[in-house]
């Protein structure tokens, strides 16, 4: 078998080379963050059985996730000021901003101030 479809291959759970006999090969790396719901016994045992190894983000690294960045950007752009009960009118509102920002686009560039902070 191809290095990295072997459950083994990542080492990282303590019987890695047990999930090989129980599990399909490793078919997809799924990245997530440390959500609560993410760790459900069923969920993990579902990807398992699909061949999904799951990796987590570290504790406080969204930052690492791209989708975490775009969607505060959409919610920034969409939200700031505005404040609504309305759910439809809340819908649109993030419907206007991604359409305003495809219209507009402008490149990810990592800096600012999270950047300071790490140099």
């Amino acid at each position: 078998m191809p290095i990295g479809r072997r459950w083994q291959d990542w080492d990282i759970y303590p019987a890695a080379d047990q999930l090989d006999r129980f599990f399909p090969p490793v078919r997809i790396l799924l990245i997530w963050d440390n959500l609560a719901g993410h760790k459900s016994h069923s969920l993990v045992q579902w990807c398992a059985e699909h061949g999904i190894l799951l990796l987590s983000t570290p504790n406080a690294g969204s930052w690492l996730n791209m989708a975490e960045s775009v969607q505060r950007i959409i919610k920034r752009r969409a939200l700031q000021g505005y404040h609504t009960y309305d759910v439809e009118i809340l819908k649109q509102w993030l419907t206007d901003a991604v359409i305003g920002w495809n219209r507009h686009p402008t490149p990810f560039i990592w800096g600012g101030k999270r950047h300071a902070r790490r140099d």
